[in-house]
């Protein structure tokens, strides 16, 4: 890790004493293995090592990057960014932040995970896939079944007196079991995230699969209905990914937030309270710094059904007059910082599912969400999508329901919130950076639309 900040700090030695230049090193290594058959289907291991570098001279701001970390080419990746800042526009926000103190040690890096050989993680996920298959004579068959890790250091460093350095393991093994025959065929989503891989818990993550494919066999559509509804923790994940791309300040300023203008206004229900926590011991992105160096912290989104804060990094910071809260985030060392969240969660209740499922005697439990990010207006926060579930009947999970459609806006459905559960999940963005976390949600009542 040391060496990735004394690589950090020779190629800001190449800054001019006019610019303020940032440099953000990355070095990291991926496993990706995939199973199929009792065999493995693919395996790939690599490693990523890069410079990125900022550069902001009289409000230009211009970004580089290069793989090759030769004394020449380092010098050159300071040079294309400086010619690349001459083609930019001037930016009173472009802005570099300074150092801050850090609260409290953050560790999300086991070093013993880099020692894991790659037979063990091939292991992994053969063994995961024998679990689902002998989990239900119903299982007929995986769409996939995976296991990954991520083992990363990174640096930064820059002319305003940052120099931090630190370093993030994550393995996770993840599968679709598939139920059913047919038409009938139904799927269910089981997944495992450590810092370890000897940690992954297989046979939960096996149990998580079977249950949710094979307790919607035999699926069929409902007629057109209102009724309360339970959200599993995993469909409500689905719409917290929406609300963690609107609590971004840089959706806010090109006005694609349906959160726009409303901080101090009510958005849900007085049981609602969503926070944005980059330091939780047990985050999948906790991490002591964000991607400018900036400290990360605990941010109050929503409290008590009031929207209270966006996300910040310190260039939307600027343009709205507030402080960053070490949201800045970046894929890899080629794209400059942007904002995202971090670990991204509901609050949970004190009741278990069972008991949420207890009290209905007529509802809906919705299993799935799909097309949320492709079915909800970004900026109106209007929804159509689809779903699948069950029905409860007397608080027992009853008909299995296929093939319906969930229509309302998403302040409607955060104010229709009654009842939270204790069963939280945490699972990484899909499609958005980030990971968010939520229990089970009881709505009050939805509009389910069937035959």
């Amino acid at each position: 890790m040391s060496e990735s900040l004394d690589l950090a700090q020779t190629v800001l030695a190449n800054a001019r004493k006019t610019e303020h230049v940032e440099v953000f090193v990355q070095d990291a290594s991926h496993t990706s293995i995939d199973v199929f058959g009792g065999e493995t289907e693919s395996l790939t291991s690599a490693r990523t090592r890069g410079v990125g570098v900022r550069l902001i001279s009289n409000g230009q701001m211009g970004y580089a990057y290069t793989a090759e970390l030769s004394g020449e080419s380092l010098r050159d990746v300071v040079e294309e960014a400086r010619h690349n800042a001459t083609a930019s526009s001037p930016d009173d926000a472009n802005v570099l932040p300074g150092p801050s103190r850090q609260e409290n040690e953050v560790n999300v890096f086991d070093a013993d995970a880099a020692s894991v050989p790659v037979e063990r993680k091939v292991e992994i996920a053969l063994e995961l896939e024998a679990a689902i298959l002998k989990g239900s004579d119903q299982i007929r068959t995986l769409r996939n079944c995976s296991y990954r890790d991520r083992l990363a250091h990174f640096a930064l460093a820059s002319t305003s007196g940052i120099a931090a350095a630190w370093s993030q393991s994550n393995c996770s093994c993840f599968a679709t079991a598939v139920a059913g025959e047919g038409q009938d065929s139904q799927t269910g989503f089981g997944l495992s995230n450590a810092r370890h891989a000897n940690r992954l818990d297989i046979d939960h993550t096996a149990r998580t699969a079977v249950a949710r494919s094979t307790r919607l066999v035999g699926a069929k559509k409902i007629s057109t209905t209102k009724l309360p509804a339970v959200f599993d923790p995993q469909a409500a994940v689905a719409l917290l990914g929406v609300l963690g791309i609107a609590a971004s300040a840089e959706a806010v300023i090109k006005g694609r937030s349906l959160f726009a203008g409303k901080i101090g206004q009510r958005i849900g229900s007085d049981i609602v309270t969503i926070v944005d926590d980059g330091r939780v011991t047990d985050g999948l992105r906790t991490a002591p710094y964000d991607a400018e160096g900036v400290p990360t912290t605990r941010t109050l989104v929503v409290e008590n059904g009031f929207l209270r804060s966006y996300l910040f990094d310190s260039r939307s910071g600027e343009r709205m007059g507030a402080s960053s809260t070490g949201n800045a985030s970046r894929p890899s060392f080629k794209t400059p910082p942007g904002v995202a969240p971090s670990n991204f969660v509901l609050a949970p209740g004190q009741k278990s599912q069972e008991e949420l499922i207890t009290g209905i005697d007529n509802g809906f439990y919705v299993q799935e969400l799909i097309g949320v990010h492709s079915g909800v207006n970004p900026v109106s926060g209007s929804f159509s999508v689809g779903a699948t579930g069950l029905m409860i009947s007397k608080g027992t999970f009853g008909q299995p329901v296929r093939e319906v459609t969930i229509a309302s806006t998403v302040f409607d459905l955060l104010s229709g919130v009654v009842e939270i559960g204790s069963d939280f999940t945490l699972v990484p963005g899909f499609l958005v950076e980030g990971a968010y976390g939520s229990p089970s949600l009881v709505i009050g009542e939805i509009a389910v639309a069937g035959t």
